[in-house]
């Protein structure tokens, strides 16, 4: 890999791309193409997967997985953020 292009990963200017001509940031809500539950990108690598991570069963679950494989999720999929309660 070229020390320019390694550079501007480290520095985050550069964006991920993927097969479906989508680009994803670390914090962006994704969903499967065949469908499941919203995740969150939590990490973007060079050979173009992303990590995600979600919530369910009780559990957080994270996994990495090739980018043409997911689509930004609906805005009806994600779960509004709950305020913590009042003290």
């Amino acid at each position: 890999m070229k020390a320019s292009i390694r550079k501007a990963i480290e520095e985050g200017t550069v964006r991920l791309v993927s097969d479906n001509s989508e680009a994803y940031d670390v914090g962006d809500v994704v969903k499967l193409l065949s469908g499941g539950p919203s995740m969150t990108v939590t990490a973007i690598y060079p050979d173009r997967d992303v990590a995600v991570c979600w919530f369910g069963s009780n559990e957080i679950y994270s996994w990495r997985l090739p980018a043409a494989s997911i689509t930004r999720a609906e805005e009806t999929d994600v779960a509004p953020i709950s305020q913590p309660p009042s003290v």
